[in-house]
């Protein structure tokens, strides 16, 4: 478990891959590595990826990982890996001219991991994604075979992989196996009880395309889109305000689901997404998040030491009454202010992040929210307890208390502090 908090090489030459990995391992420590290795034609990616993640040791004498990553079309005799794709159809007979070719057949995109930490054992990790084959209308070129493969489930359209590069890490055969390799070294499954959320952007498909920027407030038609989405699904929809005006609202879903570990709650809260973006609502953030008291939550303080930095517990506390009344809420947001602590916890290392959010487009419900960093199960409830005591002793009722939660992948942790001038 100690490996998460280590600097990891991850022996690749490309920079955006990089990015693109480092958001679904997010809380990691990589370091790319663009270093020459072997390489053979072969159609076992599994010996590939070994052998060549034993060679990156030699060299880098680290903790590391590489990616193979093949494309299975039927008709062939086996998977072909993308550097070989490179030489027979980037640097050959052209992409175009193939998808003309093979267009129709369903293909297999696969994905093969091999991390060491010592360079004598290699642990193994694999994902695919099923597709097919297609010459769209309208051609977006794009990294390997990403203008010619159309996952599965976009079948219905020519929309390729290249039509969606602003969603690389929803639509990747990677996904499985990054998840797998952090699940790993993480040395927890958190099986049990999830509540996930996906954060969508508050604009229609238009701006989206225009800017890739959010806006601060959706519009009530957009809201009722969203909701609809959400309700079909037996999802429930927030609308979030938060404690700044400048803080974009928060579009989020929200669902309760038992599932048997850190892996498979990522892939079903992804398969949510990919619907999200067929409806044209896109995603800005997912967190997936455990039962506070999951078997595997960090019990002391040092614990946390050994997890990652996307890792913190969450509290969350339904106010009795709307707070209209000025002096009342500035009282409120006092006490809020009072919990943002630093350099707690028996080792010192630990901080609060406490504030007040808003619920509903007429922010008719007010909540008292409390992030607990570093710091183990037991001292974090403790925190979360004396918030609550205080708040009680000065006249603030507590109408709900919703059950306290391990974060256990946080897309973009500095969502809720982003700001639009």
């Amino acid at each position: 478990m100690t490996d998460i908090n280590r600097e990891i090489y991850f022996v690749t030459k490309r920079e955006n891959k990089v990015v693109e990995v480092g958001k679904i391992l997010q809380g990691m420590k990589l370091l790319k590595a663009a270093i020459e290795l072997p390489t053979w034609e072969t159609t076992n990616l599994v010996n590939l990826a070994v052998s060549r993640v034993f060679n990156a040791y030699k060299e880098l004498q680290g903790p590391c990982f590489i990616e193979e990553a093949a494309l299975n079309i039927a008709g062939y005799a086996g998977p072909y890996p993308g550097h070989e794709f490179r030489r027979v159809i980037d640097d050959g007979m052209g992409k175009k001219e193939f998808a003309e070719k093979e267009k129709g057949k369903d293909a297999t995109a696969l994905s093969v991991i091999a991390y060491t930490k010592d360079g004598k054992i290699a642990h193994v990790f694999t994902g695919k994604m099923e597709g097919r084959i297609v010459h769209p209308e309208q051609w977006i070129e794009g990294d390997g075979w990403d203008p010619y493969f159309c996952p599965m489930d976009r079948s219905k359209g020519d929309f390729t992989l290249a039509h969606l590069q602003s969603f690389t890490n929803n639509y990747a055969a990677r996904i499985e196996s990054l998840c797998r390799v952090r699940q790993f070294l993480r040395g927890a499954d958190y099986k049990g009880t999830y509540e996930v959320h996906i954060t969508i952007y508050n604009c229609a498909q238009d701006i989206f395309k225009n800017t890739r920027e959010n806006i601060l407030k959706p519009s009530l038609e957009y809201w009722e889109k969203f909701k609809s989405f959400c309700e079909k699904r037996k999802i429930k929809p927030l609308y979030i305000t938060l404690d700044d005006p400048r803080k974009p609202v928060q579009l989020q879903t929200s669902a309760y689901h038992v599932y048997p570990d850190y892996t498979t709650a990522f892939l079903k809260t992804n398969e949510i997404i990919k619907e999200l973006i067929s409806e044209g609502l896109y995603p800005l953030r997912m967190r997936c998040e455990a039962m506070a008291k999951n078997p595997e939550s960090p019990k002391s303080d040092d614990e946390t030491l050994l997890m990652d930095e996307s890792n913190y517990f969450e509290f969350h506390a339904s106010m009795g009454e709307k707070i209209t009344d000025p002096v009342l809420m500035e009282k409120f947001n006092g006490i809020l202010k009072s919990f943002c602590l630093q350099n707690i916890g028996t080792h010192g290392k630990g901080s609060l992040k406490t504030v007040w959010a808003k619920g509903g487009p007429n922010e008719e419900k007010i909540f008292a929210n409390m992030r607990a960093y570093k710091l183990g199960v037991d001292s974090a409830l403790e925190c979360r307890d004396r918030l609550y005591q205080i708040l009680t002793e000065n006249g603030f009722a507590i109408r709900k208390k919703i059950p306290p939660e391990l974060t256990v992948y946080d897309q973009v942790p500095t969502l809720d502090d982003q700001l639009i001038a």
